[in-house]
C-alpha cells in the first residue's frame, strides 16, 4: 500500500483534469491516454545556462518546463516518478522539480489553449509531504521550511480545492484504456493497486497491459479483449461494484460503436 501518496488516485485525476485530460481518471474514461511521453533532450556544448535555470532553451530550461507539466497534471509526484515518466536520472529529475517550482512563481503571460483563447496564468507549484499513512493527507511546505530528505512530493498549489471540488468524479468508476496514464505514469503505483494487482494487468510482465477498470482510486478488473472481465481477487468485491463496472463497460462500448 503506497503511503507516500495517500489520496493519488484522487489527486491525480484533479490535477489532470484542470489541464482538459482524458487519462488518470479524469473526465469521462477514455481507452487512449492523451499524454505522449516525452524525454529531455540531451546537452550538447553551447554557452553557459542563463542567470535562471528555467529561462531560455537550454537542456535544464527544457527539463524545467517538461517536470512543471509533469507535476501540475500527475501531481502528486515524487523525483523517482519523474526519473521513470521522463528516463532522466533521479538527480536530473529532483534538479527539475526544484526548477519547476521556480518556474511556477515566475510571472509568466497567460497560457494559451486549443482555440487560441487565454487559459489563464501559470499554475504554482507546491513541495508537500504526505501524513497519516494511506488514508491521511498532504501537506504543503510552508515557506522556507525544510524538505524532508526522503518523501518529498510536487503539485500544483491549488489541488487540494481541486479534490475537494470534484471528489465525486475522482471516485466514480472508470474503464480506461491499456497504458492509460493513471497507471503507467508512475512508478510507484501503489495507490492504484498490489502486486496482485499488477499481475492481473500485466500477467506475462512484457509490458503489454490491459484495459483496467478502477473504482474509487482503487484497480477492482481488468477486461482483456475477448475474454470479459476477470476481477481482481476472482470476484466482484460488491454488488454495487459489479453494477458500476458493468456500466462502466456499456458506455465505453456504446462511445466506440459511435
Amino acid at each position: 500500500m503506497r503511503t507516500s501518496r495517500p489520496t493519488g488516485a484522487a489527486t491525480s485525476w484533479c490535477a489532470s483534469s484542470a489541464r482538459g485530460s482524458s487519462s488518470r481518471g479524469r473526465g469521462p474514461a477514455t481507452s487512449t491516454s492523451s499524454w505522449t511521453h516525452a524525454t529531455c533532450p540531451t546537452p550538447t556544448p553551447g554557452p553557459p545556462e542563463q542567470a535562471s535555470p528555467t529561462a531560455g532553451t537550454g537542456h535544464r530550461a527544457a527539463c524545467a518546463h517538461i517536470a512543471y507539466r509533469y507535476a501540475a497534471s500527475h501531481g502528486p509526484v515524487s523525483a523517482e516518478d519523474l526519473a521513470r515518466w521522463t528516463t532522466l536520472p533521479k538527480t536530473q529529475a529532483a534538479r527539475a522539480l526544484e526548477d519547476a517550482v521556480e518556474l511556477g512563481e515566475e510571472q509568466a503571460p497567460a497560457a494559451v489553449n486549443a482555440a487560441g483563447e487565454p487559459a489563464g496564468p501559470r499554475v504554482p507549484l507546491v513541495r508537500a509531504v504526505a501524513e497519516g499513512g494511506t488514508r491521511g493527507g498532504l501537506r504543503p511546505l510552508g515557506p522556507g521550511e525544510s524538505a524532508p530528505k526522503t518523501g518529498l512530493l510536487y503539485m500544483r498549489a491549488d489541488l487540494p480545492d481541486m479534490l475537494s471540488a470534484h471528489r465525486g468524479a475522482a471516485q466514480a468508476t472508470h474503464f480506461l484504456g491499456s497504458f492509460d496514464e493513471l497507471h503507467v505514469g508512475y512508478k510507484d503505483r501503489s495507490c492504484l493497486t498490489d502486486d496482485d494487482g499488477e499481475r492481473l494487468i500485466c500477467p506475462a510482465s512484457n509490458g503489454m497491459f490491459r484495459p483496467i477498470l478502477v473504482d474509487r482510486g482503487r484497480l477492482v478488473a481488468v477486461r482483456p479483449v475477448g475474454e470479459g472481465l476477470l476481477w481482481k481477487g476472482g470476484a466482484a468485491p460488491s454488488a454495487r461494484v459489479q453494477r458500476d463496472v458493468n456500466r462502466a463497460v456499456s458506455r465505453m462500448e456504446q462511445r466506440l460503436a459511435g
